[in-house]
């Protein structure tokens, strides 16, 4: 799992370069983080490397350091930063697989993520300025994004990006904040199951 201090840059809300700052300080006082498969880590390799006003450097940078934690077997979980960050991810997946590789948005359509089943490898974006309406207590839409991450088959998520999530700056946790957290969690879960 990695950070991306990068804002939206197509957007006019900043703060979505603190995502993964303020999920980890939510997550501080997770003591659960549930069953792993022997070998299966999960590791929070900090934030990644970049240059926010070169575009070009920026791109550069972000690609090397997707290839190399994609080169180690890792699935690389990205918190934050621009919508535009699962077409880098894509890409350095097809180098590394030599394949193509599918992408899935969610909130997606059922067919959509259906879809998807039969492609051998998919970048998972998780767009959560799309479910911003959701608050952990309500628990309908939650289960609906848990089953629509659970109906991808956790081997062929090769990379996953949650983007969306500009936090209120606190130390705590606020709603935004804890749905990020939940979700991260629910995929991480998932990719459990697979050993991945």
């Amino acid at each position: 799992m990695v950070g991306l201090f990068e804002d939206h840059a197509d957007t006019t809300d900043f703060g979505a370069r603190f995502a993964a700052r303020q999920i980890r300080y939510a997550s501080q006082s997770d003591t659960d983080p549930g069953p792993a498969p022997p070998g299966v880590r999960v590791l929070d390799l900090g934030d990644l490397n970049v240059f926010p006003l070169e575009r070009e450097r920026n791109n550069s940078a972000l690609m090397r350091q997707l290839k190399s934690i994609i080169g180690k077997g890792a699935v690389p979980v990205v918190v934050g930063g621009a919508f535009s960050m699962h077409s880098l991810m894509r890409q350095a997946l097809e180098h590394a697989a030599a394949r193509k590789v599918a992408l899935v948005d969610l909130p997606a359509a059922a067919t959509e993520v259906g879809a998807a089943d039969h492609r051998d490898l998919i970048v998972l974006t998780v767009n959560l300025s799309r479910w911003d309406h959701l608050a952990i207590g309500q628990e309908k839409p939650l289960a609906h994004l848990r089953q629509a991450i659970e109906a991808l088959p956790p081997k062929s998520i090769g990379a996953v990006h949650l983007t969306g999530l500009a936090p209120d700056l606190d130390l705590c946790g606020r709603q935004e904040t804890s749905l990020g957290h939940h979700i991260l969690k629910t995929v991480v879960a998932h990719l459990r199951k697979a050993g991945a």
